[in-house]
């Protein structure tokens, strides 16, 4: 690849070379050409005999220079030498002048004039193509021929620039987002629009408040794809190929993960690149927001009867608690009280009492304040207390077990609280 040109408007690309070809910048440096380099305004770009370079300008047709041709680019106006014969005496003249860095505007209209250009006799031997583009804005936006007027043989032919390409995710939407409901697909709309034939679409992901395990499972599992209008959805592996160029509207999806957390709304982002050739020539961001769909919830001796458990006096006192989609770091905190029972009833304190919980079948932990749900997220619990058998016959009587489910400094989510009871019940004397 070439370097050291100092002008930096680009205004084409080398899309194939063959043989050996060359550009001279307005600067006067002199660069042999490779695909893919760049062609800038006020380059003046040849071919050596036996060869061609072939550049690509956006919204237009390719051009091939030859070894019977020069190209110069200064100024807003392109201008295309060419000789048709066998003889390369032209071709060897060209490559002087650019090799010696001579200006070429008044030995180009020396050259025409010396082929008998317009002679009007059938006897010239070469001919001179002149093509202006009148610069009108930015020159990657170069459109179609849309005037040409041929006179003998020189013709001259207009080309207009157009209007710069552009990439634009989510359009319409306010803030370029769109809002997803958690477990549901996350689906974009990008539109391109005047990308050139042959440009390149780049698609990535990127965390924003959320993390990719909330919003791309990954493969085989998750989904990244893309349509264009109502095709099939293709994976999305590489850069996409927009072949015919044009104005084109695609559609992108990918999965939200349903986890069962109650948590904040969060965002994560769509990032599209539009490049032609090697070079960028459009961006675009926009993101999705995902909507939490998880109530976090506390519930004490799911399914019995007004949430009461019956236990025999002198034995424990074992409560169910299930926690349905808690906050990672919830916290949930138990206590006991009183109802027709008293404290002296029911737990006989430590260290003779037992006030304790477990997770699942783990090992009992006394309840000394707080429990912290540091994954958060569906979880059944057990909670026992001691009742004492204090040989009174007496009615049955009743105690509480409180539970309150808590997230941080958080308000606006709503604190979960059970108020079951356990009743014990004296057996006959």
């Amino acid at each position: 690849m070439s370097t050291g040109n100092a002008l930096t408007t680009q205004i084409a690309f080398v899309k194939t070379v063959q043989g050996e070809a060359y550009a001279r910048s307005a600067t006067g440096q002199l660069r042999r050409l490779f695909i893919g380099d760049p062609i800038y305004e006020g380059d003046t770009v040849t071919a050596m005999p036996g060869g061609n370079v072939v550049l690509e300008f956006p919204f237009g047709p390719t051009y091939t220079v030859t070894a019977e041709e020069a190209l110069s680019i200064e100024q807003g106006q392109l201008t295309k030498l060419v000789a048709s014969n066998s003889d390369d005496s032209l071709v060897n003249r060209v490559a002087k002048l650019i090799a010696t860095g001579a200006m070429l505007d008044d030995q180009l209209d020396e050259t025409a004039a010396g082929l008998g250009v317009g002679s009007g006799d059938g006897e010239g031997h070469s001919f001179v193509r002149l093509l202006r583009i009148n610069e009108a804005t930015n020159p990657l936006g170069i459109d179609l021929t849309v005037e040409q007027t041929i006179a003998g043989n020189a013709f001259e032919t207009t080309i207009s620039y157009g209007v710069t390409p552009g990439v634009v995710i989510n359009p319409g939407a306010a803030g370029h987002n769109i809002n997803v409901i958690e477990g549901q697909d996350a689906v974009f709309t990008i539109q391109v629009t005047d990308a050139a034939p042959g440009s390149r679409l780049t698609l990535s992901l990127a965390d924003g408040t959320a993390l990719d395990a909330d919003y791309f499972a990954g493969a085989p599992d998750g989904r990244f794809e893309y349509r264009v209008g109502a095709g099939a959805w293709t994976a999305v592996t590489g850069p996409i190929d927009l072949i015919d160029g044009g104005d084109i509207t695609l559609e992108v999806r990918t999965d939200t993960i349903d986890d069962q957390i109650d948590e904040p709304d969060e965002t994560f982002h769509l990032n599209a690149s539009l490049a032609q050739g090697s070079t960028t020539v459009a961006t675009a961001s926009g993101s999705a927001t995902i909507l939490d769909n998880d109530e976090p919830g506390v519930v004490i001796n799911p399914g019995a009867a007004g949430h009461n458990i019956n236990v025999i006096e002198g034995q424990d006192a074992v409560f169910t608690i299930q926690v349905t989609d808690a906050a990672p770091g919830s916290r949930l905190t138990l206590s006991l009280a009183d109802g027709t029972a008293l404290d002296a009833d029911y737990f006989a304190g430590a260290p003779d009492g037992r006030f304790e919980y477990r997770v699942g079948a783990g090992a009992w932990t006394a309840v000394t304040g707080p429990i912290d749900l540091i994954d958060g997220g569906d979880i059944t619990l057990e909670v026992r207390t001691d009742t004492i058998d204090d040989q009174i016959d007496e009615p049955d009587e009743t105690f509480h077990l409180n539970a309150s489910l808590a997230q941080g400094a958080r308000p606006w989510r709503r604190r979960a609280v059970a108020p079951p009871s356990s009743t014990t019940t004296n057996p006959a004397w």
